[in-house]
């Protein structure tokens, strides 16, 4: 399958199974503010190294959250929707490969014992399947065969029932009801009128929302919108109607927004999902 190069000194392999996609990028120096999308990431650190920090909801309006350093050697696993951020350590610059996976193309494979993955993890039989399938990605063509390393990397992994025994707590009020508010917002939302919504202090409602979730409000509905962009844009949608319909000053303005993300401009990934169906991010 031919490449598309990105931003970042990098390159996109649209896979022969739908939903799937490999990325590969060298020399990354840039470290990732945080952000959700909505598919799976399974990822292998080929050289350098960085900090991850994620934020997962555990149900019952409670989460949990976890922060450590990935090495040459690690995979890191990132479910959807779940807030997470990667830091630069030392200036190392990266060198990486990861799989996006659709929750279409993963679901099928894991059924009900989907779970959870581990957040970071290294080990040796499950980085030779998963390279195998980064090559068969790369050749394109026989989808069986994809399909059939794709299933043995996603059976080859951990999982947990429950990924946040131990660690949950509960998030207090507002801030669940806060987020569901910002989810509802076409436009971009006011501090002071969220602050008067739910009737606290507009810089407690800063501190508090960030803390509880690693992430600032503005920042958790520029994730949002961006999600939405990357659905319409999966519909077919050109990037001028996205940005208008979702309020971006215009489509300079949404490549902007969505180069910083994703590392590349939408219509770079509106070809790609055109050539095949594949997630966003």
């Amino acid at each position: 399958m031919k490449a598309v190069k990105t931003e970042m000194g990098g390159e996109v392999f649209p896979g022969a199974e739908p939903g799937v996609e490999l990325h590969e990028m060298h020399g990354l120096s840039r470290s990732f503010p945080p952000h959700f999308h909505d598919h799976y990431v399974i990822g292998l650190i080929m050289g350098g190294r960085r900090r991850v920090h994620l934020r997962f909801p555990c149900g019952g309006g409670g989460e949990a959250g976890f922060s450590g350093v990935a090495e040459a050697g690690d995979f890191i696993m990132i479910h959807p929707f779940e807030i997470h951020a990667c830091e630069d350590i030392g200036g190392s610059s990266l060198d990486w490969k990861s799989l996006r996976l659709s929750r279409e193309s993963v679901l099928p494979i894991l059924g009900r014992t989907e779970g959870s993955f581990p957040p970071i993890l290294r080990d040796r039989k499950l980085r030779r399947l998963f390279e195998l399938l980064c090559a068969a990605v790369k050749e394109g063509g026989n989808r069986e065969r994809q399909r059939e390393l794709l299933a043995a990397v996603l059976r080859g992994l951990p999982r947990k029932t429950n990924r946040c025994a131990g660690k949950r707590r509960n998030i207090p009020s507002p801030f669940p009801d806060i987020l569901r508010w910002l989810a509802e917002r076409s436009e971009r939302p006011s501090l002071d009128a969220a602050a008067r919504r739910f009737g606290v202090d507009k810089f407690v409602l800063l501190r508090g929302f960030s803390a509880n979730f690693g992430i600032t409000p503005y920042r958790c509905w520029e994730s949002m919108r961006l999600e939405r962009a990357l659905d319409m844009l999966r519909r077919g949608h050109a990037p001028v109607d996205v940005a208008a319909e979702l309020g971006f000053a215009d489509q300079s303005h949404l490549t902007r927004a969505f180069r910083k993300v994703f590392g590349m401009p939408p219509g770079v990934f509106r070809r790609l999902k055109r050539a095949r169906g594949i997630p966003g991010g």
